[in-house]
Order: C-alpha cells, then structure tokens, then sequence
C-alpha cells in the first residue's frame, strides 16, 4: 500500500497525470428499422371522409401516380417535408388502377423508400370517376395536392408538383386559421 501512494506523490509532484483506463466504446447498436405502413385499400366514401374529417392536425394529402413525372419527381420533397415535420400527417394516395398496385406501385414505394408514410391505394380501375364523385375540387390533373387544417377544413390545393416552401407556407396557414 505504502508503494502504491508514492507512486501517487511521485506522479501528483511531477505533474505526471495518472488515470484508470479509458471504458470501452458502447456496442454498437444496428439502426432502428423503419416504420412502414401497409397500404391502406380505400373507397370513394371512406376516402371523401377522411378529407372533412376533424383530427386536430394539419393534413397534407397528395394524389400521385407511377405513370406521372411530376408526380414521382416531387415524393422526394414529400418525403423530406414528412420528416421534418412530423406533427403533419402525410397522406399519399397512388391514383394507378387497381391491378397496378401489386407491381408498379410497390416497386415505385421501394424504389424511392416510402417507408414510414401514409399510403393509400384506390380501390378502383377507374381512379378519375372515383376521384371526381369524392373529392373537393378534384382537378382532374396529378399531382395534385390538399393541405386539410385540424378541423377536416381545405385550406389550400395545389395542381402540379409542390415545393418544400410552398408545404411551408400552406401548413403555417393551416396552423393560424382564422
């Protein structure tokens, strides 16, 4: 013992600093898998009802298709915009007929990782008919989309592809209704 505290002095009086060894870095941990939300097969009317429905936050819904440029040119935006705001429930809702939903559209989802949104599927092939008896104010182009405040009330639409300032300043808008 008498050894081991001048040793000590020894160190301390040179200014020699003596520490225990450093721990071992943590294991590192494999990352969090993603969240993925299974499609969701929806009719005209649960479709219609979701759009007015009351949830107490800012909806933004996107109507897209695979076929559609612009449509697949602006999910990256999407995607970021959904991150980044998590308080903000992103619906994208693929306009493909019906018997494209198994190859097309799950590709187009694996393909730009469209994990962790809200997708849904219509269940029709005929889309337009559909989106035409259900939707308010249904422009009849792609992309085409709707910022919906906590109220189930349309606060804005856009027809054609959308900018991270442009979901900016709709949500914020959304978020101070009159």
């Amino acid at each position: 013992m008498l050894r081991w505290a001048s040793l000590w002095v020894a160190c301390v009086t040179s200014g020699v600093a003596w520490a225990a060894p450093a721990a071992a870095p943590p294991p590192a941990t494999a990352p969090p898998a993603p969240v993925v939300v299974a499609p969701a097969l929806v009719d005209g009317p649960a479709l219609a009802a979701h759009l007015v429905e009351p949830s107490g936050h800012v909806r933004v819904v996107n109507f897209w298709a695979t076929w559609c440029q612009p449509c697949v040119t602006e999910l990256p935006t999407l995607k970021a915009f959904a991150k980044a705001h998590p308080d903000v429930e992103l619906v994208l809702v693929n306009v493909d007929a019906q018997s494209s939903h198994a190859s097309r559209v799950t590709r187009a989802l694996t393909t730009y990782k469209l994990d962790g949104l809200h997708h849904w599927w219509l269940a029709t092939d005929d889309p337009e008919r559909l989106l035409k008896a259900h939707v308010p104010r249904w422009a009849s182009e792609i992309p085409f989309t709707l910022v919906i405040d906590g109220d189930g009330v349309l606060r804005d639409q856009f027809v054609d592809a959308i900018t991270s300032a442009m979901l900016d300043r709709a949500v914020t808008a959304a978020l101070l209704k009159p």
